[in-house]
């Protein structure tokens, strides 16, 4: 069974998916494996990257010789003492290491999406001033949206509710390249 969606605090850094991601890795050593085969670059704000790598490389944060110490073990114990929401008491491990694997995949496709938007608005609004440049433009437009709509079909795939956003975005995109 899937874990109920939490609500998360606002002030996490990186986002909740972010704090999520920690708070299993730390406090549920079945994740570990699954943990291991992260990217570091899921996690966008520096320190849960540092706190990330430090747990990668040793499970904690003990004999650590990284710099800012301190900082580590102040984000370390913010995440612990949120603990887990209830929801993902009674999971296994393998479906913890589902969720991992699926909340890092969410984070990077949100995140991918949120900036092909902003890539397709910038372009859309590049004013073009000759037609070599107007069709590069549309080009570009229409890749941005064949894109969106790959994303939008890899959510919808997951029973992502993000698919219905992903379309919207890409309707965006269209209407943008219509009125260029």
């Amino acid at each position: 069974a899937a874990p109920p969606a939490a609500a998360e605090p606002p002030g996490d850094a990186g986002g909740p998916g972010e704090a999520l991601l920690l708070r299993l890795l730390l406090l549920r050593p079945e994740c570990r494996e699954a943990g291991l085969a992260l990217d570091p670059g899921v996690f966008e704000d520096g320190l849960n990257r540092r706190l990330f790598e430090a747990w990668r490389e040793t499970g904690e944060l003990d004999g650590s010789d990284e710099g800012g110490i301190e900082e580590l073990h102040a984000r370390r114990e913010d995440i612990k003492g949120r603990g887990l929401p209830e929801g993902y008491a009674g999971i296994t491990g393998p479906q913890l290491a589902e969720v991992v694997r699926d909340t890092a995949w969410r984070l990077r496709a949100r995140r991918q999406q949120a900036r092909l938007r902003a890539t397709a608005s910038a372009v859309a609004h590049e004013p073009a001033e000759t037609e070599d440049e107007q069709r590069d433009r549309d080009d570009s437009l229409a890749a941005l949206s064949k894109r969106q709509r790959e994303m939008a079909h890899a959510f919808r795939v997951r029973g992502d509710p993000a698919a219905d956003v992903a379309d919207d975005a890409d309707d965006g995109i269209a209407d943008e390249r219509d009125a260029g």
